[in-house]
């Protein structure tokens, strides 16, 4: 029976007793209950533990992203919370965005064990980047962090160009985690974004909207 067959057959065994206490972390993870233990000791043999193909990439922007002058991350979470539940604060925006013609759209927040989840709040965030600029910077308790935010010229450049580099690492995620995806398609995909990121390094890439603003 071929390997691949063999570790299905485990998997599907496991899920059948009701395991779900087990953890699901990779072959760092100190200890015998987790899968990659599981399926050595079931199989009989030493699997080649390689990680998680899409985790390796989640662990290369964020410290890369928390390289720039701007924490994201901490700007997003707090634009989040400000709206979050506040229902006065929300319609108050919604005036705003009358005023500068941009749809409203409610703001997002995401998980914390992902990073590239974020993704979709940073999106959201770039929509309503204007409306959301004249709120904060109208009302008298504007949090510091966000209105020194607002009040930087390049915050916006920053945030245009955070989405550009998630969008491409975010499109290699999305490749890794099909259903079936071999370890060795996995590399490759790895190997197409790191060879993406040094083409766009050697040509010093910036976002078109960047490029061209004044």
């Amino acid at each position: 029976m071929p390997v691949w067959e063999e570790v299905r057959k485990v998997l599907d065994l496991l899920i059948t007793q009701g395991q779900h206490e087990l953890q699901l972390w990779g072959k760092t993870w100190k200890g015998s209950n987790n899968v990659y233990s599981k399926l050595n000791q079931s199989l009989g043999r030493q699997l080649i533990g390689i990680g998680c193909g899409a985790h390796i990439v989640y662990n290369a922007i964020k410290p890369a992203a928390d390289c720039l002058p701007v924490d994201f991350e901490c700007i997003i979470l707090k634009i989040y919370s400000f709206f979050y539940i506040y229902s006065v604060r929300v319609e108050a925006l919604k005036e705003f965005c009358d005023s500068s013609e941009t749809e409203y759209h409610k703001m997002l927040g995401y998980s914390k064990t992902r990073w590239l989840a974020l993704m979709p709040a940073l999106e959201r965030v770039i929509k309503m980047s204007q409306p959301l600029k004249n709120y904060f910077l109208s009302i008298d308790k504007c949090p510091n962090i966000l209105k020194t935010f607002f009040e930087n010229s390049t915050s916006e450049l920053w945030l245009y160009f955070l989405h550009a580099q998630a969008a491409t690492f975010h499109e290699a995620v999305l490749k890794i985690e099909v259903q079936n995806v071999s370890a060795l398609e996995s590399a490759m995909e790895i190997n197409r974004l790191r060879d993406n990121l040094a083409l766009k390094e050697n040509t010093i890439f910036l976002p078109h909207i960047v490029r061209n603003r004044p």
